[in-house]
């Protein structure tokens, strides 16, 4: 049978109005789906994306918040000692009572015990000083403790009057210092090495010359004792150096003999060059115990106390060190330039450090040759090694 056209119209029409349905229902239609599901999904990411912004947002609020609060306490902890113990105690004690017109018969220690303020606990001591002098001496001495930046609680003071105008009497002192976590460092460092062992250990608190300290105030700048203790070295006038060293000694990175010299132009040993790089990187203590127990001459490291010993202790855990071959640190023993150079390299992360390069700058801005550019193996001088450092 023959189809008019108008019936193939209708046919075609037909025909075109299943394949349109089908293409919905089969193809359309699940692409639309998929199309609102992953609308949905990016509502629900974009709402988690804000989420996210504002919770960094508020990480960063957080953090700054914490920081300030940081910041308080550790300003706050300033104001307070390091910590309460006797030795240092004493030590402070030695530098405030070096008037020879106040006499001090006795130092009695309190038990350390716990006081509590508001919701903190402080860590107290108290001292008690019997002392004899004249007004002044006992004025003098006051007006140091009450100018120190540590806070010195000051609980009584008795004075009584004796026959020539001298006074007598006891002041009872309280230390404070917020818990270990807040400041760790203490108030002194000991240098206690092979000239040193017979000596007297609290020589720190003269002030004539061969009064050379065998122990350094280190926690900040106190004009009470940092101004009265420096003296430039006696023999480093008119040196190429004299710049740099006097600038390290102000800053107590460096000391002298019992007459007040450096002997700039000496070689350095290696515990001297460790403990400059200690004081100028200020390098942390290690996080765990260091055995250096295996080296021949471990004991020459002296107790872990003393300053320099402490230096190697740090630059041997950092790998900035290493021993010999034949199991020795000597740390008494002169360090040559080139192992200045493998020190510097790791301790800067720069393994294309040179001494010859320092030795040109010398010699450019000094005018004074170094004996490491020709020969490398030869020993650096004290003079060298500060002048490489301060100009870091």
């Amino acid at each position: 049978m023959k189809l008019t056209k108008r019936e193939k119209r209708a046919v075609f029409f037909l025909m075109a109005v299943v394949f349109l349905g089908a293409y919905y229902y089969f193809l359309l239609t699940p692409q639309l789906a998929k199309l609102q599901d992953a609308k949905y999904e990016k509502e629900e990411a974009e709402e988690k994306l804000a989420e996210y912004y504002i919770a960094v947002n508020l990480e960063e609020q957080l953090d700054k918040t914490i920081e300030e609060l940081n910041q308080k306490v550790k300003t706050a902890s300033i104001n307070y000692f390091p910590n309460i113990q006797q030795e240092e105690i004493i030590l402070l004690m030695q530098d405030f009572l070096d008037a020879p017109e106040l006499q001090v018969s006795s130092l009695a220690f309190s038990q350390p015990r716990v006081e509590t303020l508001g919701e903190a606990s402080l860590d107290a001591m108290g001292l008690n000083i019997a002392y004899e002098g004249d007004y002044q001496a006992l004025n003098g001495l006051l007006k140091k403790m009450w100018d120190f930046q540590k806070k010195i609680i000051f609980n009584n003071i008795n004075i009584s009057s004796k026959d020539e105008g001298l006074l007598t009497g006891t002041i009872g002192l309280d230390f404070y210092h917020l818990p270990d976590d807040v400041e760790a460092e203490g108030l002194y460092d000991w240098y206690l090495d092979q000239n040193y062992k017979k000596a007297n250990p609290f020589r720190a608190g003269s002030s004539e010359r061969g009064g050379s300290a065998n122990y350094i105030y280190k926690a900040g700048e106190s004009l009470l004792l940092i101004d009265r203790r420096y003296k430039a070295f006696e023999d480093i006038q008119g040196h190429w150096a004299e710049e740099e060293i006097d600038a390290f000694g102000a800053m107590y990175y460096i000391r002298g003999d019992r007459d007040d010299c450096y002997y700039p132009d000496d070689s350095m040993t290696r515990g001297e060059f460790l403990l400059l790089l200690d004081k100028v990187f200020k390098w942390t203590d290690p996080e765990e115990s260091v055995d250096l127990s295996k080296f021949e001459d471990y004991e020459n490291l002296g107790n872990y106390e003393n300053a320099i010993a402490k230096a190697i202790y740090k630059g041997f855990y950092s790998g900035f060190i290493v021993g010999y071959a034949d199991k020795t640190l000597r740390p008494q023993a002169p360090i040559t330039y080139q192992e200045v150079e493998i020190v510097m390299r790791k301790v800067l992360e720069d393994p294309g450090f040179q001494w010859k390069q320092i030795g040109e700058e010398i010699l450019r801005e000094k005018g004074i040759h170094s004996i490491g550019v020709d020969n490398i193996g030869h020993y650096i001088t004290k003079a060298e090694a500060i002048y490489l450092l301060y100009h870091l």
